[in-house]
């Protein structure tokens, strides 16, 4: 629009100075006409006309002046009412966008609003299934309490099957009438071979029974024993001689050597009809594996062996009422290789034991378990021997042989003598 007005000035200019040449070339030519009479009057006249036609012509530049001025004053106008369109359409463009900012804010705050209620919704649904969690947490800690507790019930009621809950009896004479001897839990088991360790345990058990009652009776339980270390046999039958409490000895099937010593000399013994119980003539000899450097130390070992020997089987035969020599004569009368060997009915008349019963009756208040009823069990509960202790060995006839555990220095055997058997 501002080159559009300047156009238009630039025609204007260009007519005023068309027209001005025009009037000067009329006077030019109108003086030309004129008669040299008339010169002086038409020469005023002419100076009056040219002062009226540069009064006329200043007149036409004043107004030509006036004229740029106008189109100036127009134009600033002009300019001015653009620059301030200009501005006024500035400002509704920023009246637009500040109004397009403030919708934005409004929706982005909707929107805030909306995810804010959202956000709530979703925390309130989240305590709520957090809620209904525990709630289910609870309920199922509860089940598996109670789940816990019966399981517990019936496996107290399981392991209380086991055990017969009863008023524990512990009679001073527990041989009844009928011959069955009354067994109480105050029993310590001695089968296999009398070795220092199952020595230690039946002196400690003994003494364990006396400490917590001195009157009762103790059973010492012989179901098979072939005698063992007299050393281990000696702690044994000191324990019974001192314990205030009566120790008994119950022999179920055999009680040879060493245990047949502790079975005759036992403050009370009892026996079914046919188990046996063997004494023997003292026979020494030298343990596998033992060094000896000389014969004097083996007859010195040996009549150590003997006078050991003798004293206990004094007494059997003081018992028995019978001396020493002639216990031992009867013993090589009644046995080609030594080993006097009755059965219990027969022993009782020779005082090896003192009564004959019919059956016992065992104060047992717990179920045995199979597991602990195997061979493995029983033969290293026969021999007292762990994993590594018990050496099993074959024969040239292909039968086993048990190695018994080493013996200690100056300790010695009073056991059966049997061929795959074998003190190292």
């Amino acid at each position: 629009m501002f080159f559009i007005l300047q156009s238009i000035e630039a025609e204007e200019l260009i007519n005023k100075v068309q027209n001005k040449k025009q009037i000067k070339t009329k006077v030019e030519t109108k003086g030309n006409d004129k008669t040299s009479v008339s010169k002086k009057i038409d020469e005023k006249q002419k100076l009056i006309q040219l002062k009226n036609l540069e009064i006329q012509l200043k007149n036409l530049e004043f107004e030509e002046k006036i004229g740029e001025l106008r189109r100036k004053i127009e134009l600033l106008r002009m300019q001015k009412e653009y620059e301030q369109a200009k501005i006024e359409a500035d400002l509704i463009e920023f009246r637009k966008k500040r109004i397009s900012a403030e919708k934005d804010t409004v929706e982005l705050r909707i929107k805030i609003e909306q995810l804010k209620a959202k956000l709530e919704k979703s925390q309130q649904e989240l305590q709520l299934a957090n809620f209904e969690n525990e709630k289910k947490m609870k309920l199922l800690a509860l089940k598996t309490e109670k789940a816990k507790a019966n399981i517990e019930q019936i496996n107290t009621q399981a392991e209380l099957n086991k055990y017969i809950i009863s008023k524990k009896l512990y009679p001073d004479n527990p041989l009844k009438k009928d011959g069955t001897l009354m067994i109480s839990d105050r029993n310590i088991k001695l089968d296999g071979f009398v070795t220092m360790a199952k020595a230690n345990y039946v002196v400690d058990r003994i003494n364990f029974f006396n400490n917590k009652n001195p009157k009762k009776p103790i059973f010492l339980i012989i179901n098979m024993n072939m005698g063992g270390s007299i050393q281990a046999g000696e702690n044994i039958l000191k324990a019974m001689k001192s314990s205030n409490a009566p120790v008994y000895a119950v022999v179920k099937s055999v009680a040879a050597s060493m245990a047949a010593i502790i079975t005759t000399l036992a403050k009370k013994s009892f026996a079914y009809p046919n188990a046996r119980i063997l004494h023997h003539q003292p026979v020494f000899s030298l343990g596998a594996g033992m060094s000896i450097s000389s014969k004097d130390q083996i007859n010195e070992l040996k009549k150590e062996y003997d006078d050991c020997l003798k004293r206990w089987l004094g007494e059997i035969a003081k018992k028995m009422g019978i001396s020493l020599n002639r216990f031992l004569e009867q013993i090589k009368k009644n046995s080609a290789d030594g080993n006097w060997i009755e059965y219990a009915d027969k022993a009782k008349k020779l005082k090896w034991v003192d009564h004959i019963i019919k059956g016992t009756e065992y104060s047992i208040n717990k179920l045995p378990d199979k597991k602990d009823y195997t061979n493995l069990k029983y033969i290293k509960e026969i021999f007292d021997a762990e994993d590594q202790q018990l050496i099993l060995k074959k024969d040239d006839n292909g039968s086993n042989i048990y190695y018994l555990n080493s013996i200690l220095p100056g300790e010695m055997f009073y056991v059966l003598k049997h061929s795959n058997i074998i003190v190292r």
